[in-house]
């Protein structure tokens, strides 16, 4: 976190909405951005996101229906000098749409989530879209699961390109994998990016590398890891990038993620390798117990996939237009 708190400023601005306990905003800041405001309502996310953020960073703890994007500007204004935001960053939650939850059977009512809180969250992408007009960045990111891509969820997904187009705005959705972008877990993402049509340039997206990181890379002596979920043993040779980390994988299946190492040994990962795993640097504080780390990490956007959409945006959608 040092390195990352000693990158240059490049002069860019961005707040993130459902920001969790920080994984996306350490990416834009791996990026060089500074990030001006965030918000949170889990009680330990905001716990884990202060510990970590730099102190610029204004963090509000209301529920998004309660915000104004003047909250927001207001904070731009004092970090920057300007009452203009370059991106708007957010992941509103996703358990509505995953193909792992009830989909279609929770639309409409509150659920409990793996973090232990009651919500509501199939309408949070229409809150994101009320303050994306509100606040009229230059360009915005917005990211959730692949299901919201797949099946009965379609609709719902062309209800929200119609929301986030209607403030004047050009945008696509790609499905990224993070296991191409530097992270050694295999999790695919629904990114939405939008350019404010007043300006040139046009949605772009990260290239994939061309290579992938193995769990073995960052758990030195695992042979493979071995996960229950869904009624079926899943065995993902360390070779390979590990098998998504969700949130519930330690509070829905217990210890059902299991490391079987070179000496025989069989054990549930540290939460220094889980960190690893999803990208977040070593010295990245978790607050809470072990189980709330790992919902944390769970929860969260890996940083090194957001600094390959964040690096995108500021060298070919941003670069040129400054306000």
């Amino acid at each position: 976190m040092a390195e990352v708190r000693a990158l240059p400023w490049n002069g860019l601005a961005v707040a993130s909405l459902f920001a969790g306990g920080g994984g996306s905003s350490t990416g834009y800041r791996m990026a060089g951005y500074r990030v001006a405001w965030a918000n949170d309502v889990v009680p330990e996310a905001l716990a884990t996101y202060r510990a970590n953020c730099a102190p610029h960073t204004v963090l509000d703890g209301r529920d998004v229906r309660e915000l104004r994007g003047s909250a927001v500007l207001d904070a731009v204004e004092a970090l920057t000098g300007r009452r203009e935001l370059d991106v708007l960053d957010g992941s509103p939650p996703c358990q509505a749409f995953s193909l792992a939850g009830p989909r279609d059977r929770s639309w409409g009512h509150e659920v409990a989530h793996a973090d232990g809180t009651t919500q509501r969250s199939d309408d949070l992408f229409f809150e994101y879209a009320r303050l994306l007009d509100e606040v009229r960045p230059r360009a915005f990111v917005a990211e959730n699961v692949p299901g919201l891509l797949r099946g009965v969820a379609r609709g719902y997904f062309k209800r929200i390109l119609a929301a986030l187009r209607a403030p004047g705005y050009r945008v696509a959705c790609r499905l990224l994998s993070a296991d191409w972008l530097g992270v050694p877990q295999a999790r695919d993402r629904a990114v939405f990016v939008g350019v404010r049509a007043d300006l040139p340039s046009e949605p772009a997206f990260p290239r994939p590398l061309p290579w992938r990181h193995a769990l073995a890379d960052v758990v030195p002596g695992c042979l493979r890891v071995e996960a229950e979920g869904y009624g079926k043993l899943h065995v993902v040779d360390a070779r390979e990038p590990c098998r998504t980390i969700t949130a519930s994988g330690f509070s829905a299946f217990g210890d059902s993620y299991r490391l079987v190492m070179a000496d025989g040994e069989r054990r549930r990962f540290t939460l220094d390798e889980l960190k690893a795993v999803c990208s977040f640097p070593p010295d990245y504080v978790l607050t809470g117990s072990y189980r709330e780390g790992w919902t944390r990490l769970g929860n969260s956007v890996p940083p090194l996939l957001m600094r390959a959409v964040a690096e995108t945006l500021r060298d070919r959608v941003l670069a040129g237009t400054a306000p």
